[in-house]
């Protein structure tokens, strides 16, 4: 039983990070709720931090996540 609890709980941490066209209302604290990706992916995820740029590529959002 331990063996499979851990195993969840490691398919249930993890972190990365989206860039998207510029969303001024994305905020550290938030939940994130990614789609479009494999369905480990598509889960609930808390945002780290959120990193807003202007450049020449326009106005980008980088929102870091971890597990929620």
């Amino acid at each position: 039983m331990a063996g499979s609890d851990a195993e969840r709980l490691n398919r249930a941490t993890g972190s990365g990070h989206f860039t998207v066209a510029g969303r001024a209302s994305a905020m550290a604290e938030a939940d994130v709720i990614p789609s479009g990706f494999r369905p480990e992916i598509n889960t609930l995820w808390r945002a780290a931090t959120v990193e807003h740029k202007f450049s020449d590529s326009g106005f980008l959002t980088t929102v870091e996540v971890g597990s929620a």
